[in-house]
């Protein structure tokens, strides 16, 4: 057990987060949304003009990005909202593979839409078994094929 004062101090300090919230990104789940977006910018080309204001300077923060949504409480991004957001390179649109490891940093996402990307399977798509907490993913219009496993993760709603 800890000292009446050390306890008061934390008693103290989670009533002020539950208050106030947090007010800045977690540094991990940031660098994973900018991965997502230079994955995205490979893939779809650099004339892409979506997520713009998903930025690399360290004074951005991601709380205040387009298509993400984070719970002031934790900290945490809880919902990315990627649908319909990336231009098509019609040079190659065989090749727009979804990486699921990009998403790996957020472990308390509970909504993810990647609806109408054009996006097609892989052998790494297959396992969303990391994102615990996810309650609704959102694949509908793109071009998957064969299952998709989730393994010992369920998922309350999957759109295809």
């Amino acid at each position: 057990m800890g000292s009446l004062p050390m306890n008061c101090l934390m008693l103290t300090f989670t009533i002020l987060l539950q208050i106030n919230g947090f007010h800045g990104c977690i540094e991990k789940e940031r660098r994973g949304l900018l991965e997502i977006k230079t994955y995205f910018r490979l893939m779809y080309g650099e004339e892409d003009t979506t997520l713009l204001s998903w930025i690399h300077r360290k004074e951005s923060n991601c709380y205040n990005w387009e298509r993400v949504t984070c719970d002031p409480t934790i900290g945490r991004v809880v919902e990315l909202d990627l649908n319909n957001s990336l231009i098509p390179n019609t040079l190659d649109p065989q090749n727009y593979f979804l990486n699921v490891s990009l998403f790996a940093s957020f472990k308390e996402i509970r909504i993810l839409d990647l609806s109408g990307n054009d996006l097609r399977s892989s052998t790494n798509t297959t396992d969303l078994s990391g994102l615990w907490n996810l309650e609704i993913l959102d694949l509908s219009y793109n071009k998957f094929e064969g299952n998709l496993s989730l393994q010992e993760n369920e998922i309350g709603t999957i759109k295809d």
